[in-house]
C-alpha cells in the first residue's frame, strides 16, 4: 500500500481511498497512478508510459493527457493546490510526495488447512473498467457475510465484477478460488455435478452434495457460482449445505434474483454511471463515468485513430445514457464505430434490441445479441410475470402502484397477486423499484422497456393504452380540483412525478382513432401543471391546448369543454391580451351553465385580465368584479388571488390607490398562504409599481429585490423584469442591465414574451441614454409590437416607456423615428434577443 496525503493506492487491489472511503477512478486512470506510484521520484516518459498502461497498441497522446488531467485535479492538495503528478517538460511526469510511503499488504493469520490444486485464475478477456465503488463495497461485503448474491438484469456487468473481486481476493483464500461457470448448464440436476466437478471428490460412494460438505469443511476458500438465476432451486440447497457446515466458505453467487438463503446479502449492481446531461460536457469530466469510460477504453482498442475529445464526449455520454449504462450494450455499441460515425449510432439506438450484437463469438448464446438476452430472462418469468412486464412497457417512466392497478388488472391478476408478480420482478432485476419515492414508484429501464412493447405488440393485448390516459385523466382532474386551496409545493410534490405519463397519453389520445375524449380531459386538467413547474414550459401547454380546441364538438361535457377554453386562454403572463378573451368568454358562459363556481371565477378573471387595456377598461372591471364575487362564494385560494391582482391593477389606474393596496396585500396573504409563485410575483411586482407611484420608491425596490432572491430563477422573470425598470428609472444602470440580461437568457426559453418586451424596452431607454438612438429606436419598435396598448404600463414601467419615447423624439426627426421603429416591430424573437444581447455589451462597455 503506497499512501500520500489523505489517499492510500492499493495495487494489488487496484484501489485508492481517500481517508479510508473508495475513490471513483477509471481503469485506465488506475494505471496510470499505479505505474506512476511505483516509481516515486523517477521521470517516466510519455511513450513509456502509453506502453505499460496500454500494451501492444496504439494510442494517440491525447487520451494520456485526458487521465493525466483528470488524476491531477483528483489528487491535488487541497492546501496548496499542487497535485502529486507533475509534468516535467519534454521528458515526461513524475510522481512527487513528500509524505509518500509503502507498507506491505496484509490479510491477517489464517487457520491451516490440508491444501489441494488451486486453480489457476483466468484472466479476463479485456480490461476491467470502472465500478470502485462496487468493488470496494463487494469487498467490504464478503468480508461480512458468508455468502454475497450479485443481482442485476442481464448485460449489467455482474461476471465480470465478480470475477475481478475474486482475483483481488484471491490471496486472502489459502485453499484458492473456484468458479463455477453455470451458465451453460440447463438441466437443473446436473447443478450441483457442475459445481462439484471443481473439487477432487474422489468415489461416489456416498450423495455429491454430502462429499462436498465433507471435502470443504476445514477449507478457506471463495466459491463463485456464475449465473444461477435458471438453477435456483438446486443451487440454493447446496449453499444452504455449505453454509451450515463450512465456516471458511465464502460464496460469491451472481444471478437475476436472490437465492434466497438465510444468511444471503444480496448486492444490487445498478447501472453504470452516465452523465446526467450532456451539453457543454467536457472529455474530462465525461471521463470520470464508468459507462463513458468503458465506451472510450473498448473504442481506443477497436477503432484505430479514434479522438477522444470533447466532441465525442457529448455524443459517447448521450449513447451511454441511451443505452440505460449497461456494459453488455455498451459493449456491443462500440463495434458499430467501425463502419458508422458516433452521431450515426447514437440515432439508432432506437432499434438497439436489433441492431447490437457481441462482437465475441465465444459469447454464450444468450449474451450474443441484446434480443437474445432479453428472451433468456423473459423465459424465466411465469406467465402472470409475463403479463405484467408487457403491460408495464405502456408506462412512459415511473409509475406508483395505484397505476400499475389500474393498467394491469384483470380477472386473472387481481391486486393480491400484482403484488406478487411485481415483486417477482423487481427481485429479478426487470424492474426497478425507487422505494424512496413516496409512494413507491417502479420503471423499467429503456432497453426492457423496448423489449415488452415488442412483446405487448406481439400478445395482441389491447386496450392498455386506454387505460393508462383514463387513469391519469381521473387523477389530473382530481389534482386541478384541489390545486386553488393546496400549497404548491405540496400539490407539485403529488403530480409532477407523473409529467411523462401525461405527455404519453396525451399523445396517444389525440392521435388518429385513438381517444380524443380522454385527450380533452387530460389538457383540461392539466393546466395548472405547466404553470407549476420549475422549468415553466408555457409553451408545451400551448402546444397541447392547441391541439386540443379543433376535437371539441357538440358531445363534450361542458366541463371538460370549459377546462380547455379556460387553459386555452390563459396562454402566457400577458393581460391586455385582448387575443384571448373569446377563449375566456367560451369558458365563462360553459362553466356558468354548468354551474361550477371555481371555474366561473376562474374564467371570469381571465376574460377580465385579457380586457385590461385603455379602451376596454370599463368591460373589464365588470368582469373582474363579478369574479370577485363569485370566488367569495366558495374557499379562499390561488383564483382569488390572482383577480385582486387584476382589481388592484385596475384600481390603482382609477387612481383608488388606497382601495388597490388593500387589494394587493390580501392577494399577497392569499398568496403565501397557498405558497403559490405566480401570486407573489404578480402580486409583489405590481404592488412594487403602486409604491413606485406613491413615491415610496425605495420601499418598492426593497420588495422587489426580496422577492427575486425569495423566488427561483425560472418563476421570478416577470418581476424581475419589472425591477429592471425600477432599476434604470432609480439610475442603477450596472444593476439593471443585470435584470434585463436574467430576462433575455430566461424569457424566451419560457415563452413569457410580455416580460422579454418589457426588459427590452427599459434596455432601449439605457441605449437612449447612451445616445445610441437607431439601437433604441429598434428596440422600442419590437418592444410595442408586444405591448401596444401604453395603459398597460403602470409605474416605473410607464416613466420608463414616457422617456424613452420623449429621449428618441429629441435624438431622432418623426419620419425616422417610425422607420427606425418599424424595424424593429418586424423582428423575430430571436432577432429582438440577438440584438438585446449586442446592446447589453455596448452598455457594459459604456
Amino acid at each position: 500500500m503506497t499512501s500520500f496525503g489523505p489517499f492510500q493506492l492499493f495495487a494489488e487491489r487496484r484501489l485508492l481511498t481517500r481517508d479510508g472511503e473508495p475513490v471513483q477512478l477509471g481503469g485506465r486512470a488506475l494505471d496510470i497512478l499505479i505505474h506512476l506510484a511505483a516509481r516515486p521520484g523517477e521521470i517516466v516518459g510519455k511513450q513509456a508510459l502509453m506502453e505499460a498502461v496500454w500494451p501492444a497498441r496504439v494510442v494517440e497522446e491525447n487520451n494520456l493527457t485526458v487521465h493525466i488531467s483528470a488524476l491531477r485535479r483528483l489528487l491535488a492538495d487541497e492546501a496548496d493546490g499542487r497535485s502529486v503528478i507533475q509534468t516535467v517538460p519534454g521528458r515526461g511526469y513524475i510522481f512527487l510526495s513528500d509524505g509518500a510511503k509503502t507498507t506491505p499488504s496484509a490479510s491477517g493469520p489464517l487457520p491451516p488447512s490440508q491444501p489441494f490444486t488451486q486453480p489457476a485464475m483466468a484472466r479476463l478477456t479485456s480490461s476491467f473498467v470502472g465500478r470502485v465503488q462496487e468493488r470496494a463495497a463487494l469487498i467490504v461485503q464478503l468480508s461480512e457475510h458468508a455468502l454475497v448474491t450479485v443481482t442485476a438484469i442481464g448485460g449489467m456487468g455482474k461476471t465480470r465484477l465478480a470475477r475481478q473481486v475474486a482475483l483481488e481476493l484471491a490471496p486472502a483464500y489459502p485453499d484458492g478460488v473456484h468458479i463455477a461457470e453455470l451458465a451453460s448448464v440447463e438441466n437443473p440436476v446436473l447443478a450441483i455435478e457442475q459445481i462439484a466437478a471443481l473439487f477432487p471428490l474422489g468415489s461416489a460412494d456416498r450423495p455429491t452434495t454430502e462429499r462436498l460438505v465433507v471435502l470443504l469443511r476445514n477449507r478457506r476458500l471463495l466459491l463463485v457460482l456464475d449465473n444461477c438465476e435458471h438453477l435456483i432451486e438446486p443451487v440454493s440447497r447446496l449453499v444452504a449445505e455449505v453454509l451450515a457446515h463450512c465456516p471458511g466458505v465464502s460464496i460469491l453467487a451472481t444471478s437475476r434474483e436472490a437465492l434466497r438463503v438465510a444468511g444471503e446479502c444480496v448486492f444490487r449492481l445498478r447501472p453504470l454511471q452516465v452523465p446526467g446531461r450532456t451539453e457543454g460536457l467536457s472529455a474530462a469530466e465525461a471521463i470520470r463515468y464508468d459507462a463513458v469510460a468503458l465506451f472510450v477504453e473498448r473504442t481506443l482498442a477497436t477503432v484505430p485513430g479514434f479522438v477522444f475529445d470533447d466532441a465525442a464526449a457529448v455524443a459517447i455520454a448521450g449513447i451511454c445514457t441511451q443505452l440505460d449504462g449497461i456494459a453488455l450494450a455498451i459493449e456491443m455499441a462500440v463495434p458499430r464505430l467501425r463502419i458508422l460515425t458516433l452521431e450515426q449510432v447514437g440515432l439508432r439506438l432506437h432499434e438497439s434490441l436489433r441492431v447490437l450484437s457481441a462482437p465475441d463469438r465465444t459469447a454464450v448464446p444468450r449474451h450474443r445479441t441484446l434480443r437474445a438476452m432479453m428472451d433468456w430472462s423473459y423465459a424465466l418469468l411465469s406467465a402472470g410475470e409475463q403479463a405484467l412486464l408487457r403491460r408495464l412497457s405502456v408506462f412512459a417512466a415511473a409509475a406508483d402502484f395505484e397505476a400499475v392497478l389500474a393498467v394491469a388488472e384483470d380477472a386473472a391478476s387481481a391486486e393480491p397477486e400484482l403484488l406478487d408478480q411485481l415483486a417477482g420482478l423487481v427481485d429479478k432485476s426487470l424492474v426497478v423499484a425507487d422505494t424512496a419515492a413516496r409512494p413507491a414508484r417502479y420503471r423499467l429501464l429503456e432497453t426492457v422497456r423496448h423489449y415488452a412493447r415488442d412483446r405487448l405488440a406481439e400478445s395482441g393485448e389491447t386496450g392498455l393504452r386506454g387505460r393508462h390516459a383514463r387513469h391519469y385523466a381521473d387523477k389530473f382532474e382530481a389534482a386541478a380540483a384541489a390545486w386553488p386551496t393546496t400549497s404548491s409545493p405540496d400539490w407539485l410534490a403529488i403530480v409532477a412525478a407523473d409529467i411523462d405519463e401525461l405527455r404519453a397519453a396525451l399523445t396517444w389520445s389525440f392521435a388518429a382513432g385513438n381517444a380524443p375524449d380522454l385527450g380533452l380531459r387530460l389538457a383540461g386538467a392539466s393546466m395548472p401543471l405547466w404553470w407549476e413547474l420549475p422549468n415553466l414550459p408555457l409553451r408545451e401547454g400551448r402546444g397541447w391546448f392547441d391541439r386540443a380546441i379543433p376535437h371539441i364538438g357538440p358531445e363534450t361535457p361542458p366541463l371538460v369543454a370549459a377546462r380547455v377554453w379556460l387553459g386555452h386562454s390563459w396562454r402566457d403572463v400577458r393581460f391586455g391580451d385582448t387575443e384571448n378573451f373569446p377563449s375566456a368568454e367560451r369558458a365563462v358562459a360553459l362553466f356558468r351553465a354548468a354551474g361550477d363556481l371555481t371555474g366561473l371565477g376562474a374564467a371570469l378573471w381571465r376574460a377580465g385580465s385579457a380586457i385590461l387595456t385603455s379602451e376596454t377598461h370599463a368591460e373589464a372591471h365588470l368582469y373582474l368584479a363579478e369574479a370577485e364575487r363569485v370566488l367569495r362564494q366558495v374557499p379562499p385560494g390561488k383564483w382569488l388571488t390572482l383577480c385582486l391582482v387584476k382589481l388592484g391593477d385596475l384600481r390603482m389606474r382609477y387612481g383608488e390607490d388606497a382601495a388597490a393596496l388593500a387589494a394587493y396585500e390580501e392577494a399577497m396573504a392569499l398568496a403565501r398562504r397557498t405558497r403559490h409563485w405566480y401570486g407573489l410575483m404578480n402580486g409583489g411586482s405590481n404592488m412594487a409599481e403602486l409604491l413606485f407611484h406613491l413615491g415610496r420608491r425605495a420601499d418598492a425596490l426593497a420588495q422587489l429585490r426580496s422577492l427575486r432572491d425569495e423566488l427561483p430563477i425560472a418563476l421570478r422573470t416577470p418581476l424581475t423584469a419589472t425591477l429592471a425598470a425600477q432599476l434604470v428609472i432609480a439610475d442603477q444602470p450596472g444593476d439593471a442591465a443585470d435584470a434585463i440580461a436574467e430576462v433575455v437568457d430566461i424569457a424566451p426559453a419560457i415563452g413569457f414574451t410580455a416580460s422579454l418586451a418589457w426588459a427590452i424596452e427599459a434596455l432601449a431607454l439605457l441605449r437612449a441614454r447612451d445616445g445610441d438612438a437607431a439601437v433604441a429606436a429598434r428596440l422600442a419598435g419590437y418592444a410595442g409590437t408586444i405591448l401596444p396598448s401604453p395603459a398597460t404600463r403602470a409605474g416605473a414601467r410607464r416613466a420608463v416607456f414616457a422617456e424613452l419615447n420623449a429621449t428618441l423624439a429629441r435624438l431622432l426627426p418623426a419620419d425616422g423615428l417610425d422607420s427606425l421603429k418599424l424595424q424593429g416591430a418586424g423582428w423575430t424573437e430571436a432577432t429582438a434577443v440577438s440584438a438585446s444581447w449586442s446592446a447589453l455589451a455596448a452598455c457594459e462597455a459604456a
